[in-house]
């Protein structure tokens, strides 16, 4: 996670869990929307609720669950985008929702081709309450990988949203060579599309 220069707080929050389930692992990235100190703030808001929801709600109720809390704060203005995901890291298995998010990316060590989880996001959070969040099944196996962003990494003035994910998928091929993709996560951070002037995060989630 990196902010934007002279920013103090960050509107980009990773947060990391025990599983409701027994032997898994929840993670959850989110993003307020907004810079600076108002971002800021929020972030660490939604950063100290979403904390309790985590692991504590089944994993189809959390983007549900975070999603009413945020209404019921009637904030005049921004929202928040997220991606949930509910890991066994034990057999690999997995699932993914998004709330207006960009998507997660995953890796296939057997074929060595990227793609988006696929699936159909819900809305971002915060705007209307009983929105439903769909969730997205798949496995990773050994040698695969799962790569989750903001926005702030793929941005940028020239380029499309789209053009980004492919960015950030060649720039994961990569480190496929070397056989580990330890760094991955800080090069995102560093290379964002956009440069350093808004927030960003990056998660990556290997399985050697």
């Amino acid at each position: 996670v990196a902010g934007a220069p002279g920013d103090t707080f960050l509107g980009d929050v990773v947060l990391c869990a025990d599983g409701f389930h027994d032997h898994h692992a929840e993670i959850c990235l989110i993003d307020v929307s907004g810079k600076g100190l108002r971002a800021g703030t929020r972030g660490m808001t939604v950063a100290a609720a979403f904390s309790g929801l985590l692991g504590q709600v089944e994993p189809w109720r959390f983007l549900e669950a975070a999603n009413s809390y945020l209404v019921r704060q009637e904030w005049a203005e921004g929202f928040a985008t997220a991606v949930h995901v509910d890991l066994d890291p034990v057999f690999g298995r997995f699932s993914v929702s998004g709330a207006g998010h960009p998507p997660a990316m995953h890796y296939c060590g057997q074929t060595g081709s990227w793609a988006e989880v696929s699936g159909v996001h819900g809305p971002a959070l915060g705007l209307m309450d009983g929105m439903s969040f769909p969730r997205s099944n798949a496995e990773m196996r050994p040698g695969d990988a799962l790569v989750l962003f903001t926005d702030g990494v793929i941005e940028s003035r020239d380029g499309e949203l789209a053009d980004g994910i492919d960015w950030v998928g060649g720039l994961a091929e990569s480190y496929v060579p070397s056989g580990s993709f330890e760094g991955l996560a800080q090069s995102l951070i560093d290379a964002a599309r956009g440069g350093s002037g808004d927030d960003r995060a990056a998660v990556v989630i290997w399985r050697s």
